[in-house]
């Protein structure tokens, strides 16, 4: 329940969009494989860019 009563409901898992760059890093595969197995996670997306960004 929340602070106003109500109930809440929860999901059986959670949707994620991931957004990687496809450097020559290991780290994104990784992240990506796991995100994948992992039960609790429905991959709904993957988008990935190949530039190198200035962020």
């Amino acid at each position: 329940m929340n602070l106003f009563g109500d109930k809440i409901l929860k999901s059986k898992t959670i949707k994620v969009f991931i957004d990687y760059d496809s450097g020559n890093e290991i780290d994104d595969l990784y992240a990506i494989t796991r995100a994948l197995i992992a039960p609790e996670l429905e991959v709904i997306a993957l988008s990935c860019d190949q530039k190198t960004t200035m962020f």
